[in-house]
C-alpha cells in the first residue's frame, strides 16, 4: 500500500477552509464580491491538489503541481 503524504493533504484542506472562510465572508461584507470566481477556482484547486498528490512526495508534488490542479479523471458521479 502506496504511503499517504499527510503533510500534502493536510495544507492543501487548510488552504480550502482559508479559502472557503474568506469567500463566506466577502460574500457576507458584499452582494456583489468582484474576486468570487477567483475564489471559487482556489476552492476548486486545493482539494484536487491534496487528493491528486496523496501518494506522491513533496518533491514530486511540486514538481508535478499543474498536472495534480486537475479534477481526478477517476472519479466518475454517475451523470
Amino acid at each position: 500500500m502506496e504511503k499517504l503524504n499527510k503533510e500534502w493533504v493536510l495544507g492543501n484542506l487548510r488552504e480550502t477552509i482559508e479559502h472557503l472562510q474568506t469567500v463566506v465572508a466577502e460574500l457576507e461584507r458584499s452582494e456583489s464580491p468582484g474576486s468570487l470566481d477567483a475564489w471559487i477556482e482556489f476552492i476548486y484547486r486545493d482539494p484536487n491538489r491534496a487528493r491528486n498528490g496523496r501518494y506522491m512526495t513533496m518533491q514530486e508534488c511540486r514538481q508535478n503541481d499543474e498536472r495534480i490542479r486537475g479534477f481526478p479523471q477517476d472519479i466518475d458521479f454517475g451523470d
